[in-house]
């Protein structure tokens, strides 16, 4: 499981991940129920806006992490209509 939007370089599981534990990792502060992300909804709601990450590594790991999450939706969206 990759993502088709990051470098090569960042490919965890091509250099040297050598387990898939973190795939199940969820973050969730206490207190707080958070749903599942849904891309096709946040597609919808963001459509026809603008959205600008301003920061260090740090949004700009979030940037390409949005990006992961959204490729796979866009992705088939291009390829089959």
């Amino acid at each position: 499981m990759s993502c088709n939007a990051i470098y090569e370089y960042q490919n965890c599981m091509k250099y040297g991940r050598p387990d898939t534990d973190f795939f199940k990792w969820k973050w969730k502060p206490d207190g707080c129920e958070l749903s599942i992300f849904d891309a096709h909804q946040f597609l919808e709601i963001v459509r026809g806006k603008s959205m600008a990450f301003v920061g260090d590594f740090v949004a700009r790991n979030h940037m390409e992490s949005l990006i992961c999450l959204l490729s796979k939706v866009l992705y088939s969206y291009f390829f089959n209509y």
